[in-house]
């Protein structure tokens, strides 16, 4: 009898994270609600939902980075085995930036304005390794070439304020990646940049995984953008994940009435005159008002009254498809929409 191959460990292993911030005496909203997903080395999860579902609070809590009063109240985030949240902050800091990297959402505000792009790799890489300037200009041009700027001298001596918003993001991901790390998170990269900016963006971080293997957590609010670099997505709606599988099996046959929405809501190639495009109706729930039964409710046109009083838990459809929904969208009735 053969023996099976082991199975490879994940590279990020996130089980029931919960984020609280207090807003009043005895009171809190949960901001990240029992968050639980994996994600393999040299894979790409994509993080969709609109403002407010806890996509930027779940990325910040696995970098150890939340806002106070922000404080992760449960759960665990392992990585390559061990989990972050018992580290100290001092081993924390030898992990961020190192192993694990961040491209924020506004990237000119990540960067110091008055310091010069060579100061801020060079400031990057020292933090990690003692190496010469020379090794260390070395890794930067070498960073910048992997992110699509062929002549890095140029911009290397130049202040943010000097550069284009498309260039800044790109040298964003050229910091992130100089130092090796095995784990990217991308919290919106594209943005407030135009079309031709946003696919130069995606064309980069694609020809990055390919090259270096990097695993990436995109975070995004649009949907066709999530599309286009993740295998696996995971949808989120008032802090909870509300479906999560495969992204093309997702996009063929969504279970979740919200993910429905997404999907339809993303403008289709054919547009004819008179077309109105779709768009969910009603607002996104605001977390310190949340009552009993589903979040999303108020704004789902297949609801019940269980729906209004017990909320979903998320199960299993398929072993690799999960959604959290009294009355999931049947698999025929998807492919027809």
């Amino acid at each position: 009898m053969n023996a099976q191959p082991p199975v490879a460990e994940p590279l990020l292993k996130v089980t029931d994270l919960t984020v609280e911030f207090p807003i009043r005496s005895r009171a809190t909203v949960r901001a990240v609600d029992r968050v639980s997903f994996e994600l393999a080395a040299g894979t790409t999860l994509g993080v969709v939902g609109e403002s407010g579902s806890g996509k930027s609070v779940l990325i910040r809590s696995i970098m150890r980075i939340l806002d106070y009063p922000g404080r992760i109240s449960a759960g665990s985030v392992v990585f390559r085995g061990e989990d972050l949240l018992a580290k100290s902050e001092r081993e924390m800091r030898a992990i961020r930036g190192r192993e694990i990297a961040m491209i924020f959402q506004n990237p000119a505000g990540s960067l110091s304005p008055v310091a010069t792009i060579t100061s801020q790799f060079l400031e990057a890489i020292r933090a990690h390794e003692h190496v010469s300037r020379s090794t260390a200009l070395a890794r930067a041009r070498a960073a910048l070439n992997a992110v699509g700027i062929e002549a890095p001298d140029s911009v290397l001596n130049k202040r943010p304020f000097e550069i284009s918003s498309g260039l800044i993001q790109r040298i964003m991901i050229g910091l992130a990646l100089v130092t090796g790390p095995a784990l990217l998170l991308a919290d919106e990269p594209t943005t407030s940049l135009d079309l031709i900016v946003q696919e130069q963006i995606m064309t980069t971080l694609r020809r990055v995984q390919s090259e270096f293997g990097t695993a990436i957590i995109f975070i995004s609010h649009d949907m066709g953008v999530v599309s286009e670099i993740s295998e696996r997505i995971m949808v989120m709606y008032g802090g909870r994940t509300v479906e999560q599988g495969n992204l093309q099996e997702v996009l063929r046959t969504r279970r979740h009435p919200y993910t429905d929405g997404l999907i339809r809501s993303v403008p289709s190639s054919v547009v004819r005159p008179g077309m109105r495009l779709y768009a969910i109706p009603g607002q996104p729930p605001d977390l310190a008002r949340l009552g009993k039964g589903c979040s999303f409710a108020s704004r789902c046109g297949r609801v019940h009254e269980i729906c209004r009083k017990e909320d979903p838990a998320l199960s299993s459809i398929t072993p690799e498809r999960a959604a959290a929904c009294h009355f999931p969208i049947e698999e025929k009735e998807s492919v027809l929409n």
